[in-house]
């Protein structure tokens, strides 16, 4: 973790890999101020959504309106409705915004939330489990990915039958993106995760036991565990 950075995550589950905006919501949510960050951590601040739930997120707030109160960007606010609904009215501006028209409108705001979180101290995003985000979240999540300076992104995906989404094969191509595509644990690394978990030593790990989950987890050490 980059000292003093903020950091925000977001996970993508398979139950809600069809529910649009789904898996980007705790992001965006953070980003509104609408759950808290932690400061436990020492330097970082870290949202971690795996302890934030949908409905965490859209249970009823005494808060005000998102971005109330901001001259650039309170016109704006009934964008937001579509990933962290507030109740919140279209306006006459955001009326008139319809299909790509008003995702675009979208993809800019969050962008321009992210800039300003990222004026303050660095921002890291991980978004893992991409392979189960819902389209929308990955687009939303694609376009400040491109165009806002001091946010890195890290996306983590497990490639299906298909390859990679769409989306996450175009960020790959970028010219300063880096990809690293990690192999499934050998015979040593697959006795040695697993003598950690029996508390023996490596070389107490039976070689069939170790070639039989090799082959049952493709050397995946969250099956293996």
């Amino acid at each position: 973790v980059v000292q003093g950075a903020t950091v925000l995550e977001a996970v993508g589950d398979a139950v809600e890999a069809d529910a649009p905006y789904t898996a980007i919501r705790p992001i965006v949510a953070a980003l509104l101020e609408r759950v808290p960050l932690d400061d436990s951590i020492p330097g970082a601040s870290i949202t971690a959504s795996a302890s934030i739930t949908t409905s965490q997120v859209l249970e009823p707030t005494d808060r005000p309106a998102p971005l109330a109160g901001d001259p650039e960007l309170e016109g704006r606010a009934p964008l937001l409705e579509a990933v962290v609904p507030h109740g919140v009215a279209d306006n006459e501006f955001t009326a008139g915004l319809s299909g790509e028209a008003r995702a675009a409108a979208l993809h800019a705001l969050v962008a321009t939330l992210l800039r300003r979180r990222a004026d303050a101290r660095p921002v890291l995003v991980l978004l893992d489990a991409v392979n189960w985000f819902d389209s929308a979240s990955l687009s939303l999540a694609r376009a400040p990915a491109r165009s806002v300076a001091g946010v890195l992104f890290a996306f983590a995906a497990r490639p299906n039958d298909n390859g990679l989404p769409a989306e996450l094969a175009e960020l790959r191509r970028e010219d300063d993106s880096l990809a690293l595509e990690l192999d499934g644990l050998d015979d040593a690394g697959i006795a040695l995760l697993l003598s950690r978990c029996l508390k023996v030593q490596p070389e107490r790990v039976p070689p069939p036991l170790t070639a039989t989950i090799r082959e049952r987890t493709d050397g995946n050490p969250l099956f293996i565990e």
